[in-house]
């Protein structure tokens, strides 16, 4: 299947919608995904997407404001 289901799985199960997703695949079974959330569910996010992963695991959680137009 894909490389991305287990995380977006996790995402699924936790009732949490993406609104944004990229992906990039470096050969030797490597991958990185850079995904978007609403605000709310950040935190949410990076909980159910954290569990279950190894040392190797790199997560980083960036806030944004948003800036009036």
């Amino acid at each position: 299947v894909g490389a991305l289901t287990g995380i977006l799985g996790k995402l699924a199960r936790a009732k949490i919608n993406i609104v944004a997703l990229s992906a990039v695949t470096a050969g030797k079974r490597r991958y990185g995904m850079i995904f978007w959330v609403k605000q709310k569910d950040v935190a949410r996010a990076a909980r159910a997407t954290c569990r279950g992963f190894g040392k190797d695991t790199f997560l980083s959680v960036a806030r944004f404001k948003r800036y009036p137009r």
